[in-house]
């Protein structure tokens, strides 16, 4: 029996830390960010397009999004000058097509290439304006999600904290107990204690089964002892 005991507070103790290092590492909320657009990407199917001009869109970005991954794996010397032009040929895609999933992935493009040029804000824009342009599809929750975290870079938890929110109140949105949990880190990080333990708490009530949530209850037990 002792032994169990100890198993499970030495369990406990490592839970604590790890959602320590998380809560103390605003990067993490970071990690994962290159797979989400991954994901993004390989979820992007076009189907049977009556619209022409659409179609011709698409076709156009998925080929500029070729130029820029063969521009970057080839290591040239002339990548940024190569990704104005591309990002400059995305713009005009995403402004002809400004209330459609065309137009939302263009500004996805956009808001990639500028991100790994750690450009935070044209990156944040870019994805805000592709959640505007399709803000039903299930492209919009992940375009705020990214979106916070260029904000939080930039130093504006604030909006970071309001991007998360509103993501999680989106019913296709599937990152909600991540965004949640971050919500939860950014207000920890602000000196906000009871809002995080509000975001917390949510996590522990709405999603009971999730890792997210376990990396919550630590916090929570942490923040009681404080």
């Amino acid at each position: 029996m002792a032994k169990v005991t100890q198993q499970k507070h030495e369990e406990v103790t490592l839970q604590h830390r790890i959602s320590g290092l998380i809560v103390k590492n605003r990067t993490f909320i970071i990690a994962g960010l290159a797979a989400v657009f991954a994901v993004i990407t390989a979820l992007i199917v076009v189907t049977a397009v009556s619209d022409g001009k659409r179609e011709s869109a698409y076709e156009k970005i998925d080929s500029l999004i070729e130029k820029w991954n063969g521009e970057k794996n080839a290591g040239s010397d002339t990548l940024s000058a190569a990704e104005d032009g591309i990002l400059a040929d995305l713009e005009k895609i995403a402004s002809a097509n400004s209330r459609s999933f065309a137009g939302a992935r263009a500004n996805m493009a956009e808001a990639e290439i500028y991100f790994t040029r750690k450009d935070w804000a044209n990156a944040k824009d870019k994805y805000l304006a592709a959640e505007s342009a399709a803000p039903a599809a299930y492209t919009a929750g992940l375009n705020l999600f990214n979106a916070a975290v260029c904000a939080e870079e930039m130093g504006d938890s604030d909006s970071a904290v309001e991007y998360l929110e509103k993501a999680v109140s989106l019913e296709n949105f599937s990152l909600k107990t991540r965004a949640l949990f971050n919500v939860g880190r950014i207000q920890e990080n602000l000196g906000q204690v009871e809002k995080a333990i509000a975001a917390y708490e949510r996590l522990t009530g709405d999603y009971a089964e999730d890792e997210w949530t376990n990396l919550a209850k630590s916090r929570l037990i942490e923040l009681s002892l404080k």
